[in-house]
């Protein structure tokens, strides 16, 4: 089971190990785990799994950003994720076929609300349609599509619709204009354009930024916030920010 999902993934029948946290599998032991386990090491690295749970100011990081963040590395890429099932796993392995994405073309998010916007960014060069990022373990929450002018974001472990982002292309940017987002996301109306703006940055432009929090979980205790962050971002939610102006319950 575990090479049946690294040849899923890969394309290859090569079981050969390999060293790097940013390569699909780290460890393919001669026996075999538990086949609802993939991925036997963290995605993160040494200086991930230490780095403390706290509050960093902007000049403490090494992006630009203007508020506070959340050093969420340890929990994040510090953990190893496991299906449920065998069902869920081999879910998870027929979405890494870039054929599934052609379900995606001119779909829906269900019970959505539409909202214009105007985020720009640099053009990462969309010029061929489907599956354009796919993700590489169990860790990766999300995958991405693109069909004509629209982004499709969906969740990685089911094939779940979550964002539709409408944009304008140029030579230089892209322009998103109108997003399709759950309207349970609304309760923060800052959040969704926040969330599309943090999964394009850091699946598609392969940059590292700060994940968005809602507002409404500023209640929360940093434990709780990292764990928030794992569960919607998976490993790539390495520091995570509230909007402008709300204030997290404790810096420092």
């Amino acid at each position: 089971m575990f090479k049946k999902l690294w040849n899923a993934l890969t394309g290859s029948n090569n079981t050969s190990s390999s060293g790097s946290h940013d390569k699909v599998l780290v460890w393919l032991p001669d026996d075999e785990p538990d086949p609802t386990v993939y991925g036997i090491a963290p995605p993160g690295n040494e200086e991930d799994r230490e780095a403390p749970l706290v509050w960093l100011s902007s000049s403490e990081i090494v992006f630009p950003f203007d508020r506070p963040v959340l050093d969420c590395r340890s929990v994040t890429r510090g953990v190893v994720s496991t299906a449920q099932d065998q069902d869920q796993l081999d879910r998870f392995i027929a979405l890494r076929n870039p054929a599934s994405a052609e379900s995606l073309r001119g779909k829906n998010v269900e019970e959505c609300k539409t909202i214009g916007c105007s985020l720009q960014l640099p053009n990462p060069g969309l010029d061929t349609e489907g599956r354009i990022y796919s993700a590489r373990r169990l860790e990766y929450k999300w995958d991405v599509a693109l069909w004509g002018n629209t982004l499709y974001f969906t969740r990685s472990w089911g094939g779940e619709l979550q964002y539709r982002a409408a944009f304008e292309p140029s030579a230089e940017s892209i322009l998103v204009t109108s997003m399709e987002v759950p309207k349970w996301e609304m309760d923060d109306p800052t959040y969704p354009p926040a969330s599309v703006e943090f999964l394009l940055r850091t699946l598609v432009l392969g940059e590292i930024a700060a994940h968005p929090f809602p507002a409404l979980l500023n209640i929360m205790e940093p434990e709780q916030l990292a764990m928030w962050a794992y569960k919607t971002y998976g490993c790539i939610a390495r520091f995570g920010a509230f909007p402008e102006g709300v204030e997290p319950k404790l810096v420092g």
